[in-house]
């Protein structure tokens, strides 16, 4: 075997020989073809990934920052020449106005619960120019809820048609509930604010009331019975015609008070010592509510006047706050109590409200 290997090595020389001629051959080849013979390729559009991006490298020797501003890589900035159109604000329409729609679907403020709104945007005491309703609808009765004292219901007999009414309940399309208050009902006829009173004469307290003013509804009207407890007429007096004492009279009381100026006032005393003598009928011509602020007592708001009141008559409307008596402040319910009680003996005396936020000083003389 190795005599014949001997023999033969030539061949095995010739092999490696022929092999590295043809790799020297095709490597002259390579460079001469890529040197002479290749036409140069177009670059490329679109950079390789190992390159780095463009917006990253200088250009033509500016900043980098220039170079991101120039190419707006996040399109902060509109480019530049161009007019960018951008949609017009609403504009809301509220000059003027406290309340009511600013005509872009939003309000331009809302009125506190003693006031309504107007068609102009003002707000107004919702007592304020009332007038009696001459609708077909009686009042028989209102409700407050002793826990939420917002919660008020009515009941009315609308067109003979007995109904329940929140604040807001359209009445048949003929009006709409704005304000319920204790024996009175207001209404929004259009554009009239009006008025209907548990004990007008065309109310349901006309028609078989109870003894003490309750309505009986919801079931046959029964005939009131007199109180045992009543004493009888002298034999001289003509007896009533039913048990249910008479209603409150819905006298205007203005036409005792002559109004001098805006806050100036002379009241007659025959007629306030007859006002003062029932407490009771004068706690129906307005609702009083203690008014507190940052805890304390400053003096009582008066809210539900009602048109014709003794209230109504010497300037006061509803939402005012009376704050002084005679220079002496309310800080307390038993204070109320005694200053008030001076309109029984004094000749003059100033009343210090606040209306609207704005502080007013009534005079008034009492002769």
């Amino acid at each position: 075997m190795e005599t014949l290997f001997k023999k033969y090595f030539w061949v095995l020389n010739l092999v490696v020989l022929t092999a590295v001629a043809w790799l020297i051959a095709q490597t002259v080849m390579d460079y001469a073809k890529g040197r002479y013979l290749t036409v140069p390729a177009s670059e490329p559009e679109v950079a390789m990934a190992s390159e780095a991006p463009s917006f990253v490298q200088k250009a033509n020797k500016a900043p980098v920052a220039q170079v991101l501003t120039d190419r707006r890589p996040f399109n902060v900035e509109p480019p530049k020449g161009e007019e960018v159109k951008t949609p017009e604000a609403c504009k809301p329409a509220c000059e003027n106005k406290t309340c009511g729609d600013d005509g872009c679907g939003g309000s331009c403020g809302t009125c506190k619960d003693e006031e309504v709104c107007k068609d102009d945007g003002t707000c107004a005491p919702k007592d304020d120019e009332a007038s009696e309703s001459e609708l077909n609808i009686e009042l028989q009765g209102t409700l407050s809820s002793p826990i939420d004292p917002t919660v008020r219901i009515a009941n009315v007999l609308a067109n003979g048609e007995p109904m329940l009414v929140l604040v807001g309940t359209d009445i048949q399309g003929q009006a709409k509930v704005i304000d319920i208050q204790p024996k009175m009902l207001y209404l929004q006829e259009g554009e009239k604010l009006t008025y209907i009173s548990l004990w007008s004469d065309r109310s349901g307290a006309a028609k078989g009331g109870g003894p003490n003013g309750a309505m009986r509804t919801g079931g046959p009207q029964v005939p009131a019975q007199p109180d045992p407890g009543l004493a009888r007429p002298n034999p001289g007096e003509s007896a009533p015609t039913d048990g249910a004492p008479p209603p409150p009279k819905n006298q205007d009381l203005s036409e005792f008070v002559k109004k001098e100026s805006e806050t100036s006032y002379r009241i007659s005393r025959q007629m306030l010592d007859e006002q003062l003598q029932d407490l009771t009928q004068l706690g129906m011509q307005a609702r009083v509510i203690p008014n507190y602020r940052n805890g304390k007592y400053e003096g009582f708001k008066l809210v539900g006047v009602r048109p014709g009141s003794l209230y109504r008559a010497i300037g006061i409307r509803s939402g005012d706050i009376v704050r002084s008596i005679n220079g002496k402040a309310i800080n307390s319910p038993n204070k109320a109590m005694e200053l008030f009680s001076e309109f029984k003996n004094a000749n003059s005396l100033s009343m210090e409200v606040e209306r609207r936020g704005q502080i007013e000083t009534l005079q008034y003389a009492i002769e």
